[in-house]
């Protein structure tokens, strides 16, 4: 009937804005991490310039103009965590520059080798975004091993999913 139909549309619309309130919130969330990262990459950027950039390539390829269109909307909850690594990578490579390095340097060729990828002018498929989000999770593995990953991931899971996209 016309009154039923009316009260779902009166439901659903409160469901919707309630789910957009959410998201919002959150998504304020994330880009005050991503900003606070962001400025204290910066001040250190002169003591140790080449994890820096490391760094300011790793975020300025998760938060970009119109990235919010990209994602699926659930991956804002591993943003949250991906960028909390950020934060405690950057607070360790104050005490730990060396240390730092040395863990920068086994997530360099995977990363190199995703960049490259995408400079080239290939597809971003289904199969690269699962290696992308499987090198957020080796970071975070890597340098805030604390926060826990989301799934398992190491070199050879890498390597195997890298194989997936060249097939």
């Amino acid at each position: 009937s016309k009154e039923a139909v009316e009260r779902c549309i009166v439901v659903l619309r409160q469901q919707l804005i309630e789910r957009y309130q959410a998201v919002e919130k959150q998504l304020d969330h994330v880009i005050v991490q991503w900003h606070q990262c962001l400025m204290q990459a910066k001040e250190l950027h002169y003591a140790a310039p080449n994890n820096i950039d490391d760094v300011l390539s790793q975020i300025q390829d998760l938060i970009y103009p119109g990235f919010i269109a990209d994602i699926e909307l659930s991956r804002l909850n591993d943003y949250e965590r991906y960028l909390k690594a950020v934060e405690v990578r950057l607070n360790n490579l104050e005490l730990d520059p060396k240390k730092d390095w040395d863990r920068q340097q086994q997530v360099r060729p995977f990363w190199e080798r995703y960049l490259e990828h995408l400079e080239r002018g290939h597809w971003y498929s289904d199969a690269v975004d699962a290696y992308r989000w499987a090198l957020e999770e080796y970071r975070v593995q890597l340098f805030a091993q604390s926060l826990g990953t989301k799934k398992k991931v190491s070199p050879e899971r890498l390597e195997g999913l890298w194989v997936k996209i060249r097939e």
